[in-house]
């Protein structure tokens, strides 16, 4: 049985309907997941949610509360996101001293085109509905004959995908691999596959690439040479920034510099200057983007910005250093303004910020 959260929400809260009590107490009933979930939510409405200045001890204590992976409880990801959500939005109404009043322009995500080159140079611009598959030549039948199975691939054979700032994209290529493409994210793929699939990233995207023991799937980005079979995993790669890839779901090998990791579901490897690192990350965190959501957990303001500018298209500036280091709990929608992402984070009166253009001032409350 599904249930709409703003059900619970409502029954949290003693606005529900008499039908809705019976359908959130029918669910409640079906197991136990259900019930601690139900517990959860009604103690926060009714216990915490009249905490008027949040401290971090308050806001962690209650993100663990609501915190789907550290319970297990990945079914109800999107519903507890939403109750999260809806926590930063309730404190919004009970903490005095706003930010001060100031004229503000808001930014939203803007609707940018995403380019596709082919490898005859024309030029394309896409949109959701856009199909691509009919540019790329079908994978071709495993065979023997090596000249008829070639894998010879040429700059001049690959097609391009370049997603800008503000934009997402989701390509399924011929072998029905899916590639979810983030913000500032560019992917090379041939225009015929060989005995070996290959594409380049710079960016960040998210594969669900499908099994052929036949065609090895490779995917290459930041001097770094990953190969996979059939699985599920994030890569973040930009520029001039440590790579962190992430496995979800089947098994992954890396490669970079002389060095080779394996990786196991639930894994991640951080690539840096100093060489390769081995995380185990909240999944929830790492997907939020592919999910339409910002979600930062003691994450430095200097990293938030970092990626807010990708999706809003805008410049930062810090009134002080000591402002890049402080850390903050965020949980939004990829949706919103920029404005109401800020306002969520001024919320905590310890920052203020003003816009103005496409330039966002940081200062300390």
């Amino acid at each position: 049985m599904k249930i709409d959260w703003r059900i619970i929400k409502r029954w949290a809260t003693a606005t529900a309907s008499i039908q809705e009590k019976k359908e959130v107490e029918t669910w409640g009933r079906e197991n136990e997941q259900n019930r601690n979930f139900l517990k959860d939510t009604f103690a926060y409405y009714r216990q915490e949610g009249m905490i008027e200045n949040p401290s971090p001890e308050d806001i962690k204590r209650v993100w663990k509360k609501l915190d789907p992976y550290r319970r297990a409880r990945i079914v109800w990801i999107k519903r507890l996101s939403a109750v999260a959500a809806s926590i930063l939005i309730g404190w919004g109404i009970f903490i005095g001293n706003k930010l001060s009043q100031q004229e503000t322009e808001k930014i939203n995500p803007m609707q940018t085109s995403v380019r596709l080159i082919t490898a005859n140079g024309k030029r394309y611009e896409l949109n959701k509905e856009t199909c691509i598959t009919s540019l790329i030549a079908p994978l071709p039948p495993h065979t023997t004959n090596s000249s008829s199975d070639s894998n010879e691939e040429t700059t001049e054979h690959y097609n391009e995908i370049i997603v800008p700032r503000c934009g997402h994209y989701m390509l399924t290529l011929p072998d029905g691999s899916r590639i979810y493409m983030n913000a500032e994210s560019t992917l090379r793929f041939p225009s015929r596959f060989g005995k070996e699939r290959r594409v380049y990233l710079s960016g960040e995207a998210y594969f669900e690439v499908e099994r052929d023991t036949l065609h090895p799937f490779w995917v290459e980005y930041e001097n770094t040479c990953l190969q996979v079979l059939g699985t599920k995993f994030n890569i973040k790669a930009y520029p001039s920034t440590p790579s962190f890839t992430t496995l979800l779901s089947g098994c992954i090998r890396i490669s970079h510099a002389k060095q080779t990791l394996t990786l196991k579901p639930g894994e991640q490897c951080e690539i840096n200057t100093e060489g390769t690192q081995l995380h185990h990350p909240d999944l929830m965190t790492v997907l939020a983007w592919k999910n339409g959501e910002f979600i930062f957990k003691d994450t430095t303001l200097e990293d938030i910005m970092h990626e807010l500018a990708r999706w809003y298209d805008m410049k930062v500036e810090y009134e002080t250093e000591e402002l890049k280091k402080m850390q903050f709990y965020l949980y939004v929608e990829r949706s919103g303004t920029l404005s109401e992402v800020l306002d969520k984070m001024a919320l905590t009166n310890r920052i203020k910020y003003r816009i103005d253009g496409n330039k966002i001032t940081l200062k300390k409350r």
